[in-house]
C-alpha cells in the first residue's frame, strides 16, 4: 500500500448540444492521467509513473448529471468502465 500520490490529469469537454438547451446538455470527453504511489521514505524521482487515458459521454441537466467513462490502464487491452451521478445543489 502506498502512503504517497503523485498524479496529473487532463479532460477535454466537447459539447455535442447547445448551452442553451433547457433540457440538458450532452457532450463526449476525452482523458488522460498520469500517477504513481509509493511509500512513506521513497523519492518520488525513483519511482514509476503509470498512464491512463480514455473517453465517455456526458449529461448534465438542472438538478442532476449523468456520465459514463470507460478508460485503460498502460495500454492494457481490458477497459474499465466507471458510471457517475450526481446531484447539483447550487451554482
Amino acid at each position: 500500500a502506498g502512503d504517497n500520490l503523485a498524479a496529473a490529469s487532463a479532460e477535454l469537454l466537447l459539447p455535442l448540444s447547445s448551452p442553451l438547451s433547457v433540457a440538458g446538455h450532452l457532450g463526449v470527453k476525452l482523458f488522460a492521467d498520469r500517477a504513481a504511489v509509493y511509500a512513506a521514505g521513497e523519492r518520488l524521482a525513483d519511482q514509476r509513473f503509470a498512464w491512463g487515458y480514455g473517453g465517455g459521454v456526458f449529461f448534465n441537466a438542472t438538478v442532476f448529471s449523468l456520465s459514463l467513462d470507460l478508460g485503460w490502464r498502460d495500454g492494457r487491452g481490458t477497459p474499465n468502465a466507471h458510471l457517475a451521478l450526481g446531484v447539483q445543489l447550487g451554482r
